[in-house]
């Protein structure tokens, strides 16, 4: 995360525009500024949900730094790549090893073997500095609360190893030019990357998020700072005035962004100019609030804060998974524990590993460290390697447990459909599709059985599935905005190029009812409606559209959800427990009453009985094939129905074939 502490050195050429071999204390308390967000934002603590900008903070400071210490050994002639990456290896890599082995460890005593086979992946991809690629792909910073991720952090890391694998380079190509060009080549290449994100942001804002086109602005901030020349000495209360416009800036951010906010993008220049700002200014002799950065409780803090940053995470997630509870539910009195128990480790971590590594008391020649880190590199690639290939060490589990455990039973193609990809269902050739599957993640739950029973029938179909997109024309939900949008968009296109006999929707309409979409048309203005009333509007909008074109609608009702209910956290107890409880047992007791079930789709089923009586739909209930009179359990037959707390996965959609086959049988006798 942090670039080095530049120790004195040689007097900087006449040509160099500030003097970068000073030690600066205001940065180490800069780092403190950072980490402490971060810290809290991990911690749960709501207050702190945009402490995520503590990383963009790591990211200017380590743009400044490492500028400064390339461009004095380049004007001194003394840069070599090999002394760079010694350098690079012994700063980050020892503390970060020590991390990775622990978290083996750890993981391999506490996790299930799927939990065990992603932490593989990630262990491996850590390990091979593309984390930040892997995270991108397959996983989300704000979307796993509830997932075992002690290393999804590591991803900024890995920001910073690609960037310093061509940055030196880029340097060294300019250190014969004037500083105006290189200012210049260095505010392209920032501007350029400012734009990639902006255009990400709105496309692609997970790789916006992860990916270095996009982040290495932020970097480029920071060199830019070192470039140009220094503060002028003896602003005084100007200095003062600048320092605490800086600290505003990043405090707003920490303080009103949160997982909804589109970042980077715009609202990345909050945090990283206030930053670049802290540090042109953080410097002067005559400042007041400079105090806030150099006195001996920031940089001690600060001081740690790299090792602080890698601890954090996993002890957290750890202790989470070890008691069996959402890391979103942990108490304040368990997150503060466990951030002390990090802040010891930290420190230890910097007495007896960064400390004598980085002054060459431990590994002191070039090919000692250099042989240690990649034996440390190696070692976990192949405990991760081993772990992927193993499915998570499963042996060490008992066969009931897994058969809880493994409720994620979705094929790739099913995921290839329900991430946005039109996909043919049921009979594949030679018959034209006479159906349309349009709905969300829960529509993706029920691919597979739908495949099933139209083949019975002969009937081929399409589908237009996308998690999180209700299947309504012009609402969206605020976090998916415009991906939704150009989904159903594509629909109505798709819809008024096709002669489908049937449309079925398929969605979590109790949740849309209660969370805010976005709309438009439907004549009453939008801030005269509460949010129900909205998604309401645009659904009665969408099934009259569908019915006024002769298109049979079908409208499957969602699932009888406990939202308590985890898979892996009943695996979980049953693995930990001497003896694991008799499966009977837990099919009678784990589950949600049909009385909970009616009272949290009350304002759903209302709807649809308003719809009917308007427009000829039909509701097809899932109740009738879930529940058992009184109670909907969540284990059948020794296995999970669920593949989370709210998605039915394959073994359960297989008890609505019942529901289905009416459907299928009705559009094939259509056609007849």
């Amino acid at each position: 995360m942090t670039g080095p502490t530049v120790a004195p050195a040689t007097p900087e050429s006449k040509s160099s525009s500030r003097s970068p071999a000073a030690y600066r204390p205001d940065i180490d308390g800069l780092r403190a500024l950072a980490i402490i967000p971060v810290l809290l934002f991990h911690g749960g603590f709501s207050a702190f949900r945009g402490g995520f900008v503590g990383v963009d903070v790591f990211f200017v400071v380590s743009g400044f730094l490492i500028t400064s210490l390339i461009q004095r050994e380049i004007e001194a002639g003394t840069f070599s790549y090999v002394a760079f990456w010694e350098r690079r290896a012994r700063r980050l890599l020892p503390p970060m090893f020590v991390v990775i082995f622990v978290s083996c460890g750890v993981a391999f005593a506490l996790f299930l073997p799927e939990d065990l086979e992603a932490f593989g992946e990630s262990v491996f991809a850590t390990s091979t500095f593309l984390s930040n690629v892997y995270f991108w792909l397959v996983a989300g910073y704000f979307s796993t609360p509830d997932a075992p991720v002690p290393l999804v952090h590591t991803w900024s890391l890995a920001i910073e190893e690609q960037f310093y694998f061509f940055f030196p380079a880029l340097l060294m190509l300019l250190a014969a030019a004037a500083l105006a060009r290189r200012l210049s080549v260095i505010a392209l290449i920032c501007g350029l990357s400012f734009t990639a994100s902006l255009v990400m942001v709105e496309y692609a804002p997970e790789g916006a998020y992860y990916l270095l086109p996009s982040r290495v602005w932020e970097l480029m901030l920071g060199a830019l700072v070192a470039l140009l020349p220094a503060s002028p000495r003896q602003l005084g209360r100007v200095a003062d005035a600048l320092l605490a416009i800086g600290l505003l800036a990043i405090a707003g951010a920490v303080l009103s962004y949160d997982a909804s906010t589109p970042f980077p993008g715009v609202a990345g220049l909050a945090p990283s100019l206030a930053t670049a700002l802290l540090i042109w200014v953080g410097d002067q002799p005559g400042s007041v609030l400079k105090h806030l950065f150099t006195n001996r409780v920031s940089v001690h803090v600060g001081r740690r804060s790299y090792a602080l940053y890698l601890w954090h995470l996993p002890l957290l997630v750890f202790w989470a998974t070890w008691s069996n509870k959402p890391l979103s539910t942990v108490s304040t009195y368990e997150v503060a524990a466990v951030l002390l128990v990090s802040f010891v480790l930290a420190s230890l971590s910097l007495r007896f590993v960064e400390d004598p590594i980085r002054r060459r008391t431990l590994l002191s020649s070039r090919t000692s460290i250099f042989t240690f880190c990649l034996v440390c590199l190696a070692l976990p690639a192949a405990f991760g390697l081993a772990a992927y290939r193993s499915g998570g060490f499963s042996g060490r589990v008992p066969r009931d447990v897994l058969l809880i455990a493994n409720a994620n039973d979705l094929t790739d193609e099913q995921a290839a459909c329900g991430a946005g990809k039109i996909c043919r269902v049921g009979v594949r050739e030679n018959v034209e599709p006479t159906f349309l599957v349009w709905g969300d993640s829960h529509a993706t739950a029920l691919l597979q059985v739908i495949d099933e029973t139209a083949r019975e029938q002969g009937l081929g179909g399409l589908t237009a599935v996308k998690g999180g997109c209700p299947p309504v024309f012009d609402a969206t939900l605020p976090r998916y905005g415009r991906a939704c949008t150009e989904r159903n968009n594509a629909v109505r296109e798709l819809l008024d190029r096709s002669e489908f006999e049937a449309v079925i929707l398929v969605g979590l309409w109790s949740g849309y009812l209660g969370e805010a979409p976005i709309a438009s048309g439907g004549g009453v203005p939008d801030n005269q409606l509460s949010t129900g009333e909205v998604f309401a509007r645009q659904l009665r909008l969408t099934v009259a559209r569908l019915a006024a074109h002769g298109t049979r609608v079908y409208l499957v009702d969602e699932p009888p959800y406990p939202v308590a209910f985890r898979p892996a956290r009943l695996a979980f107890a049953m693995w930990r427990k001497s003896d694991s409880p008799q499966l009977n047992l837990i099919e009678g007791t784990v589950g949600l009453s049909v009385r909970d079930y009616r009272d949290r789709t009350r304002r759903s089923r209302a709807l649809f009985e308003e719809l009917i009586a308007d427009v000829p739909i039909q509701v097809v209930s899932q109740e009738p094939f879930l529940c058992v009179d009184d109670f909907c359990p969540a284990v059948s037959e020794g296995r999970s129905i669920f593949r989370d707390n709210t998605h039915l996965n394959n073994h359960g959609a297989t008890k609505l074939a019942g529901a289905m086959r009416p459907i299928f049988r009705d559009i094939a006798g259509s056609g007849e």
